[in-house]
């Protein structure tokens, strides 16, 4: 291991790439290794240790999909003894902020990475005597996970809210295609609301026909059931499965949609944007702070599909409309 240089453990316990992933594979592609060295741990079978160059990874059991488990927290408090870090950085790892503060860690840092439901009483009160025995500070990514942090009983003083950056790109698609082709990028998990873009396809299809293709770009759970309920209903949509050049997937779509029950803060809307392109999504906490309804692409009430069919055929049929907001989209993100 290198010397003279602030050790940084991130853990992440994801095993299918999102936004927290890609959150973590900025950090350790950006960061100053001049100055700091960092180390990763993650679940043995996380498709995320395929992506990371130079950097240590450590594989722990336990974990995979769990904020909170005892062996989990076991394992991760030898690993952090073994290692030795300056900081310890988690990516809603609940084992990994208690096995770094049971070690003393001089600095713990929590990054929330989506919006918990808070309604049930005992919950919220669990998650409130946790965060006043935890010191860790916490970064918020949206203003929406600012709330749900102060909800769950961390200080506002110990939150920091900085929203999700991508790097600016200067290469657009220029090509012409047959069929426009609308893009959903996300997990094929129940959370990403697939199952009601398959409803807008099937109204959009009466609505406008089938000179359209829908692509989903992922993998997850849910794959083999998206793909035979599309397949059943005859619909356009192809899978594409996991992508590493995720910027062709931008370059050769026209429209972006984000179908999810909740998110923290999208990174796909944001990268759609960044490639000129406009969003169409649901008006949700997260989402409805990244995208200026009627400007940079339409904002819809909650599982109110025809709307959202009609806000696509508007796009669909309109060119000059696509590029207007694709072009302020660009502009939003890079300020």
């Amino acid at each position: 291991m290198m010397k003279n240089k602030i050790r940084v453990v991130e853990i992440i316990s994801d095993t299918n790439f999102g936004g927290a992933g890609q959150y973590l594979k900025s950090i350790v592609t950006e960061i100053d290794r001049d100055r700091f060295e960092p180390i990763v741990i993650m679940p043995v079978d996380s498709v995320l240790k395929d992506m990371l160059r130079d950097v240590e990874i450590f594989y722990c059991p336990d974990i995979n999909e769990k904020s909170f488990s005892l062996k989990g927290t076991y394992n991760l408090y030898k690993m952090i003894r073994n290692i030795r870090p300056s900081v310890v950085h988690t990516h809603g790892s609940l084992s990994g902020r208690l096995a770094a503060q049971l070690l003393g860690v001089g600095s713990i840092i929590y990054t929330k990475h989506t919006l918990s439901d808070n309604s049930v009483k005992w919950k919220r009160g669990l998650k409130r005597v946790l965060n006043r025995i935890l010191r860790s500070k916490a970064i918020a990514i949206s203003s929406s996970v600012q709330m749900n942090l102060i909800e769950e009983g961390i200080k506002e003083d110990r939150i920091r809210m900085i929203y999700n950056g991508i790097k600016p790109i200067e290469t657009f698609d220029q090509n012409a295609r047959l069929k426009p082709i609308i893009s959903l990028v996300g997990r094929l998990e129940a959370i990403k609301g697939h199952r009601h873009m398959i409803e807008i396809t099937k109204r959009l299809v009466e609505r406008y026909g089938d000179d359209f293709q829908v692509m989903f770009v992922g993998t997850g759970s849910l794959e083999a059931f998206l793909k035979s309920t599309s397949e059943v209903n005859g619909l356009p949509i192809v899978f594409s499965g996991h992508v590493d050049n995720i910027g062709s997937i931008y370059e050769n779509s026209d429209i972006i949609v984000n179908t999810s029950d909740s998110e923290a803060l999208s990174y796909a809307a944001l990268e759609g944007m960044m490639y000129k392109k406009p969003v169409v999504a649901f008006d949700i906490p997260g989402i409805n702070e990244v995208i200026e309804d009627g400007k940079t692409g339409f904002l819809v009430e909650y599982m109110n599909y025809d709307l959202f069919v009609e806000c696509l055929v508007r796009l669909l049929r309109d060119d000059t409309l696509r590029t207007r907001m694709g072009e302020l989209g660009r502009e939003r993100v890079i300020e």
